[in-house]
């Protein structure tokens, strides 16, 4: 079963409470006759997360994402998250610092897009944030 192909609509953040998918970069593997050799599924496993992009740019999915084992997936929809926000105007303006400066990486030309998250690159967002974000951070 798949949870979402490339060019769907990106809404929702996901959690993986328990189970096991994959995740294709770019088109549905069953929709080309040949896969390029670098397009290996990428295994997503329990307590990984996935397309965080929804929540701050919006847009569209970058690739295909498949359960492998029956999965419990924990959906974080970018709307209802905006409501949550607004009933917690501190940690709306974290949220706010943190989201700009991920789409702000996300524009520098060495980034794939992509609807994985990957350790390394949470790194490089909270470096890109302001002083006083990173204390609240650290706190």
């Amino acid at each position: 079963q798949h949870l979402f192909s490339d060019g769907d609509r990106a809404q929702a953040m996901y959690f993986v409470l328990n189970g096991r998918l994959q995740y294709f970069q770019g088109a549905n593997p069953d929709e080309v006759e040949e896969m390029p050799t670098d397009q290996e599924p990428r295994p997503v496993r329990e307590r990984e997360w996935f397309s965080e992009i929804a929540l701050f740019s919006g847009g569209e999915h970058y690739g295909w994402m498949e359960a492998v084992t029956a999965c419990t997936v924990l959906k974080l929809d970018a709307g209802q998250m905006l409501d949550v926000l607004r009933l917690y105007p501190s940690s709306a303006w974290l949220t706010a610092e943190y989201a700009t400066s991920f789409v702000r990486l996300l524009s520098e030309p060495y980034v794939v897009l992509s609807d994985l998250s990957d350790g390394a690159e949470h790194t490089e967002i909270v470096a890109g944030m302001g002083q006083d974000p990173r204390r609240a951070l650290s706190r």
